[in-house]
């Protein structure tokens, strides 16, 4: 088991326990569906244990998430029966999941490297540039931690070589704001 994959294993349960009661990011998912049309197919990359897939689900979208933690995919679908969860890396999509009309990225684009990103429309990203590391322990084994962060010029050079244009910063809570998060918005140029 890979060090990232054990990690959120073994935080899957506190990670839904925290943020299942806290509504922070709905102005976002709000803003974000301002975007798409009604009863959008959204996928969910990174969902964890399914918190805003439910939040997206209740404003009216058909949502698809994926994981690399078994544990949240686990505690995804018993918590969102209405939704689609699949334990997969994010490099390992493809095709057979299907087509969709927004890609809400929160938090998990810190774990890819920059030339390993694939496009999306929503994504939450840490400002900055390198990467934050820590030592982080998950089922007793020490691992480093890594998150890598894009300045908005960087992640909209880099999507516009990859045919999506900058739309606009979407809303975002002045809390987490301040703890050096963004979220950004961007368009597939071509459908």
């Amino acid at each position: 088991m890979a060090d990232l994959e054990r990690y959120y294993d073994a935080t899957a349960e506190s990670v839904a326990e925290e943020w299942y009661a806290n509504p922070i990011l709905m102005p976002t998912h709000r803003d974000f569906m301002t975007l798409l049309p009604t009863r959008p197919r959204i996928l969910d990359f990174g969902c964890g244990p399914g918190c805003e897939a439910m939040r997206l689900h209740g404003l009216g979208a058909d949502v698809v998430g994926i994981d690399i933690s078994a544990k949240s995919i686990g505690i995804a679908r018993l918590k969102n029966p209405a939704c689609d969860f699949h334990t997969m890396d994010f490099h390992a999509i493809d095709h057979r999941i299907g087509r969709f009309d927004g890609i809400r990225a929160s938090g998990s684009l810190i774990r890819v490297q920059p030339e390993r990103l694939a496009g999306v429309l929503a994504a939450l990203v840490r400002d900055g540039s390198g990467a934050i590391k820590r030592q982080r322990v998950a089922d007793g084994h020490a691992m480093e931690w890594i998150a890598c962060r894009y300045t908005v010029e960087v992640f909209t050079a880099y999507c516009a070589d990859r045919g999506l244009r900058f739309i606009r910063n979407g809303v975002l809570d002045e809390q987490l704001m301040d703890a050096g998060w963004r979220c950004y918005f961007y368009r597939a140029d071509t459908p």
